[in-house]
């Protein structure tokens, strides 16, 4: 038993110092991964939209690729536990068909703000996704939702019924309509002056 023991030490500390041979010249500095994702390659050019919510300044960073002009517009929603950088592969294809492709990270995900303190909700992510289209001067566009991102192209499409002309799910989460049961107030309904 000891041998296979010290056997393990030895193979431990081998794999270690080849590790950090193969870390030799790499600039340590250079690699960031803050909460906003510095140093992680997205597969587009990530733009950013200043906005305020919630009484607080944010910025939604989002990728905007393919032809500009195309009438044909397709918003990308990310899952809970991702950013927009997965959708690479259906961006490049969308693209050959002439679509021009938004793909946002919501607040609190990706490259975008993480607020310490911010009120969550589909019909927040919807308001914010919105708000985004709309200082692009998009106000047509297919949405494809994908796990929480199904449930906020939900919301987007009963919310903005005349934007959102095409709805696709891919595994969504959540398929029931709040605002049945819920008034929506944007909360920051709560801090403005009368």
């Amino acid at each position: 038993m000891s041998k296979y023991i010290v056997g393990f030490i030895i193979m431990l500390m081998l794999f270690s110092q080849s590790n950090s041979k193969n870390l030799e010249g790499l600039d340590q500095a250079s690699i960031k991964y803050n909460k906003e994702l510095d140093g992680f390659a997205y597969p587009f050019e990530v733009e950013q939209f200043l906005f305020k919510s919630q009484n607080q300044n944010l910025l939604m960073r989002y990728m905007d690729v393919g032809n500009k002009n195309s009438p044909k517009v397709i918003v990308l929603l990310h899952g809970k536990n991702f950013s927009g950088y997965y959708w690479d592969r259906i961006a490049r294809d969308l693209i050959k068909r002439n679509y021009r492709v938004i793909i946002p990270d919501q607040i609190g995900f990706g490259k975008s703000s993480k607020p310490k303190s911010y009120q969550y909700s589909f019909r927040q992510f919807a308001l914010n996704t919105n708000r985004l289209l709309e200082s692009l001067n998009i106000f047509e566009y297919e949405v494809v939702g994908h796990s929480m991102g199904g449930m906020l192209a939900v919301t987007l499409a009963v919310d903005y019924v005349k934007a959102v002309k095409k709805l696709i799910l891919l595994n969504p989460i959540g398929l029931e309509d709040y605002s049945k049961f819920v008034q929506f107030k944007d909360v920051d309904f709560f801090t403005r002056a009368s």
